[in-house]
Parts: structure tokens; sequence; C-alpha cells
């Protein structure tokens, strides 16, 4: 919730700020093909689907170049300093939500 709140701060006062989740967020899902492969090494199942690691490997043929779309078209936008910086504390706050939220002693389910 305090993350929704500061985004929609970070939204009101400039719209482009929010690319700075989308990137954190489709980074994560690269982290999480490197995450999986280690798990399905730990566990000794498939790097594949179907085997209790779906998320991980879930369209995972897809997930690098998506990536590598979506840092082309963010490398190629002409912003601003006030866009930019914008963009980079949405980035640091998402990525920031998201290792509080795994670093938490209690998961909820």
């Amino acid at each position: 919730a305090a993350l929704a709140d500061e985004l929609a701060a970070l939204l009101a006062d400039e719209p482009r700020a929010l690319l700075g989740a989308i990137y954190v967020s489709e980074g994560s899902r690269m982290g999480s093909m490197v995450v999986g492969r280690a798990l399905a090494n730990t566990f000794g199942l498939p790097a594949a689907t179907g085997h209790g690691l779906d998320y991980h490997f879930e369209g995972v043929e897809r997930v690098p170049a998506r990536f590598a779309a979506l840092r082309a078209e963010l490398d190629a936008l002409v912003l601003d300093g006030a866009a930019r910086n914008a963009i980079e504390r949405c980035a640091l706050r998402t990525m920031t939500a998201f290792h509080d939220t795994f670093a938490a002693p209690e998961v909820v389910a």
C-alpha cells in the first residue's frame, strides 16, 4: 500500500515515472530466470515449466527479447532532467519495495 501511495504521488507530477517501475518489474523477470535455474539445480528438477517452478520459467524464451526491446525504447526516449529523475526515483522505490517484500521475515500467502 505504501508503494502504491508513493507511486501515485510520483505519477501525479510526472506520469512517465511509471517507466521506472516497469523497468524494474521486467528486469526482475530476467533475474528470476537465474534464480529459477539455481532452484531447479538445488531441488534436482528440470529447469522448465511443469515442475513447480513455473513462475521462473514461463515465457522464458520471450523474456530476454522483451526486456531488450524495453531498454531500447527507453534509451530512445528524449527526456528532460525532471522526467529522468522521476523515472529513477520510481525505479529505486520499486526495487526497494521488492527487496523489502522478499526480505520480510514472514510471507503472507
